[in-house]
């Protein structure tokens, strides 16, 4: 018979095990007005990815920094970004589930 203890740690093993394996990314400056953008979601069997970063209208003084946290299920991903408007990830793992990539600009 299982306890009550041993099914609480079971699941957290099994949490453990399913945390994403994130990489974080910076080009620019931090210190400016921070805007969230929509996640990017990378999908399945596809290991290279672009992902267009927008111009944004509340940057009217422009652009002085992006950040991205790109993360995957089995291994996490590398990525740069060349320019505020570009992301290059490229997937190391096995590439057979969602990633995900979430980004943020930053005004002046």
């Amino acid at each position: 018979m299982i306890s009550s203890v041993g099914i609480v740690l079971l699941i957290c093993a099994v949490a453990v095990n399913a945390q994403s394996q994130c990489t974080f990314v910076q080009k620019g400056e931090t210190n400016g007005v921070a805007y969230k953008l929509d996640p990017v979601y990378l999908q399945p069997g596809a290991r290279d990815y672009k992902v267009n970063i927008p111009t944004l209208p509340q940057c009217v003084n422009g652009e002085i920094g992006v950040t991205a946290n790109i993360c995957d299920d089995d291994v996490a991903p590398s990525g740069t970004i060349p320019d505020f408007n570009t992301l290059l990830v490229y997937r190391l793992g096995n590439y057979q589930h969602i990633g995900v990539v979430s980004i943020t600009v930053y005004c002046r």
